[in-house]
């Protein structure tokens, strides 16, 4: 879609609805999206949340889209902490961008005088809690009464893996207990880590490898097996 009118004092001028319209038909049509998340935290921890969809390479298209919409949303609900979910790419160019030294230094110094506080991008704390912490303990626990068998684990578990625990569980009914005697923050699937967001990439209870998720999941399904009754145990066996 183009505009009918060319302005005379800037030809290439393209109103913002059109070109955001114009993005989002190219990234659907391509069938390649990812997922995008930005929040912005203003006054008493309340927190504003935008989900859209863009290409997942920073390419100049993407990157303006992705900027001019990080402008809008500071202008339009206000915030000093911006929370980045999606490529890494685009995460690195708001944070040069929105920097004491960046093209958006004035929105940057803006939003800190408002609101008291120097503005910040989420991903760079996150990064530096991974790195202090690369490697973490997971306390998976089987429990059984009569024929219920219970799995637990620290995570704040996708729910995705609590449903194939049940599944691939031969009690006879099981329940899958998270937040469980610990916390080890949001363990996400793969799936939802190639689509990026909030849960698997910028929170900072996410610190996990992807592969994580999996191996609770192994962990649960050992622990429930140990509980069956010795008949059951003697056909494992057997197999």
């Amino acid at each position: 879609m183009t505009t009918s009118i060319t302005c005379p004092l800037d030809p290439t001028f393209e109103p913002a609805s059109i070109f955001h319209r114009n993005y989002r038909a190219a990234v659907a049509a391509s069938r390649k999206g990812g997922r995008l998340v930005l929040g912005l935290e203003r006054d008493h921890g309340l927190i504003s949340r935008y989900e859209t969809t863009i290409h997942p390479d920073a390419d100049p298209t993407t990157a303006r889209f992705v900027e001019r919409m990080v402008k809008f949303l500071l202008w339009a609900r206000g915030g000093w902490k911006l929370y980045i979910g999606g490529p890494k790419a685009i995460g690195d160019l708001i944070r040069k961008a929105y920097s004491p030294r960046g093209a958006r230094k004035f929105d940057c110094e803006m939003m800190t005088r408002i609101y008291g506080k120097r503005f910040e991008e989420e991903r760079k704390h996150v990064a530096d809690l991974r790195k202090k912490s690369p490697v973490i303990t997971a306390e998976v626990q089987g429990l059984r009464i009569g024929p219920l068998g219970i799995a637990t684990n620290g995570a704040e578990y996708f729910c995705e893996y609590g449903l194939r625990i049940k599944k691939a569980s031969r009690h006879p009914f099981t329940w899958v207990s998270t937040l469980s005697n610990d916390y080890i923050g949001y363990v996400p699937t793969p799936q939802a880590f190639a689509g990026g967001g909030y849960e698997p990439r910028t929170a900072r209870s996410s610190m996990l490898a992807p592969d994580a998720g999996q191996r609770l999941l192994e962990g649960a399904l050992k622990a429930l097996n140990r509980l069956l009754p010795k008949a059951d145990e003697k056909k494992d066996e057997k197999k």
